[in-house]
């Protein structure tokens, strides 16, 4: 199973969310700006390195070494010549899926926790768990998908772009006499999508 014998001294490992194009070091491919990507380094016999993978293929590395119970159990790159006999359904879909609809797919599919960050603000926070009435869950909140949003205060006049912000928001958050939120900016400012 893509067995190396190398031991990193050190290792550290991230998501990062890219500000320009990389390359994913295991299928070639582009990882496009704005996309979340692995990015992991460490240092071997006294030499630094770091790598960079696509969402699906750190999906593919974190299950091997799953599998093989460590780290150095399998190449970063992937490239063993080995074929894995078997594949979990999950693992197995993965060979049809491009890097950027596996960054997509994990965007739209955030934890509770990440979810409920989100809800801040919301009037329908209310029913997290915020209220002495037993009630644990927003009703939307499961089906909830990350969106981008112009937002403005109420306050706010809307006659210049330089009064709304983009943000990153549930679909189903709503704040009522705080602030709207657009899915483009007015036509009068040019329709623009955040």
């Amino acid at each position: 199973m893509c067995q190396t014998d190398e031991v990193p001294r050190a290792w550290t490992e991230k998501w990062r969310k890219a500000r320009k194009d990389h390359k994913c070091i295991a299928c070639r491919e582009s990882i496009r700006s704005g996309h979340r990507y692995h990015y992991s380094s460490g240092i071997w016999e006294n030499r630094p390195a770091d790598f960079k993978h696509c969402a699906r293929c750190w999906r593919i590395f974190s299950f091997l070494v799953k599998e093989s119970n460590n780290l150095e159990g399998v190449q970063l790159d992937l490239d063993c010549g080995e074929v894995l006999e078997n594949p979990p359904e999950t693992i197995a879909e993965l060979a049809f899926m491009r890097g950027h609809e596996v960054a997509d797919e994990m965007e739209r599919a955030m934890t509770k926790a990440e979810k409920l960050k989100l809800c801040v603000g919301c009037r329908n926070n209310f029913y997290n768990g915020n209220n002495d009435l037993g009630v644990k869950e927003c009703w939307s909140l499961q089906d909830a998908t990350v969106v981008n949003r112009w937002r403005i205060g109420w306050w706010a006049p809307q006659d210049s772009k330089a009064n709304f912000s983009k943000v990153k928001t549930l679909d189903c958050h709503h704040a009522p006499g705080s602030y709207a939120q657009y899915a483009q900016l007015p036509d009068h400012l040019g329709g623009e999508k955040p």
